[in-house]
């Protein structure tokens, strides 16, 4: 058995904890199956990107490490490439940097300054051009990072082990049973999680007023919110609509809860719903939100956009929802309204996704890598000598800023300005 550094995103999963996201989720399960697989693991948990602790305790940690394993993006990686040194690294790549990045300019509307750009570059580049292992989220984005690592010049020596590694089916909340409803009873429909730029709020927020208009057994309840330091114009759209609706009275807006709250605040909800824009992160990535409905009993309805959602609509597990149609988004709402739900499908879809998606078994080619970690020949790039100068200057300047003398001289300039009248 191996001695693992693993760096990923906390805090881990607790149930005081305000917001959960996918990426402290997949660290938690890859430290799961680490540890259960008989590897030591040592733990390095990034909760603040600006920490300037991160890279010094990395550099200690890895000293005593047999192999590195980053889990989650995107920091994490861009960590794990600047402590890593001469060791074997697993680098967890769960959804496309530059994907994502082309989602954020379209739902924007506007072009991206060149440093952010830049910046994502740099997160792909960081664990494309040195990680010895990589995990995508789904064979979809498997197949883009083949690609990729083409282009960087990888692979002449024999192929980079890639393993597909989905979303495990295992989250920290108490399983529901399926939630049936008769066709007399209210109609609660549930959305959960971030309001990220490849969610359809436009789609979604015209959908549920049509629907919300046709049907008055319709109700809507929506746990999550913005993305910190990313993107909140989407939340914010939808809040607008929310409380401008005319149907106001059959919308609750939750907010991120704490997991022990989660459940009970959607213990009404049959129906989970996902709507997704047309672009290329949908393609390659996946969703957590559609787990997290089966997992609490619901009848999912969906676009059939990821690898996971498509999987789940064509066995007939899911609702499949048309893409940009929201009077057809809407039909398919009020067709749930109109008639009794039973759970046969939440049951039959719950059931498919602890066989395929279990935590144990998705995990499989990383504790086996683990258990031999090996080196491959790493792309040269230019950019990655660069990129490892500037994250040592920025750990430097984090260290400056944060201490005493600096605190003092700051001070004591501030004041000489303010003599000066230069304030």
């Amino acid at each position: 058995m191996s001695r693992i550094l693993l760096i990923g995103r906390g805090p881990l999963p607790h149930p005081t904890q305000q917001q959960t996201g996918f990426a402290q989720l997949r660290t938690a399960h890859f430290l799961q199956a680490l540890r259960q697989a008989g590897h030591a693991v040592d733990l390095l948990l990034v909760e603040r990107d600006d920490d300037p602790t991160l890279i010094p305790r990395g550099l200690e940690l890895a000293r005593a490490a047999d192999a590195v394993v980053s889990a989650g993006p995107h920091r994490p990686g861009a960590l794990a490439a600047r402590v890593v040194g001469d060791r074997p690294w697993w680098g967890d790549l769960p959804g496309d940097p530059l994907a994502e990045l082309q989602a954020l300019a379209l739902a924007l509307g506007e072009s991206l300054p060149p440093a952010r750009i830049a910046a994502a570059q740099a997160a792909a580049f960081d664990v494309l051009g040195r990680a010895d292992a990589l995990s995508p989220i789904s064979a979809r984005q498997r197949h883009a990072t083949l690609g990729q690592l083409g282009l960087l010049g990888r692979g002449h020596d024999g192929p980079l082990p890639v393993h597909t590694v989905p979303i495990a089916y295992d989250l920290p909340l108490p399983a529901q049973a399926p939630q049936k409803r008769k066709a007399r009873e209210p109609l609660v429909v549930a959305l959960c999680g971030a309001f990220t730029p490849w969610l359809d709020d436009v789609g979604l927020a015209q959908a549920l007023d049509r629907a919300l208009a046709a049907h008055p057994g319709i109700q809507i309840r929506v746990s999550g919110g913005a993305v910190p330091g990313h993107y909140a114009q989407g939340h914010a759209r939808f809040r607008a609509w929310a409380e401008g609706s005319p149907h106001r009275d059959r919308i609750t807006l939750l907010g991120w809860l704490p997991q022990a709250e989660l459940v009970a605040a959607l213990a009404p909800a049959q129906v989970g719903l996902c709507l997704d824009r047309p672009g290329s992160e949908p393609e390659l990535g996946s969703r957590t939100r559609l787990l997290l409905y089966s997992w609490l009993g619901m009848t999912i309805a969906t676009t059939p956009a990821c690898e996971l959602a498509a999987e789940l609509c064509q066995e007939g597990l899911a609702l499949s929802l048309p893409f940009c149609d929201p009077d057809g988004v809407a039909e398919a709402l009020v067709g749930l309204a109109e008639r009794p739900i039973s759970g046969q499908r939440a049951r039959a879809a719950s059931s498919h996704l602890s066989h395929r998606y279990a935590a144990d078994r998705i995990a499989i080619p990383l504790t086996r890598w683990a258990a031999a970690p090996t080196r491959r020949a790493p792309a040269h790039l230019p950019h990655a000598r660069l990129s490892a100068e500037i994250e040592s200057l920025r750990g430097q300047l984090a260290e400056i800023h944060s201490s005493p003398t600096w605190r003092t001289l700051s001070s004591i300039h501030r004041r000489i300005r303010g003599i000066a009248g230069l304030t």
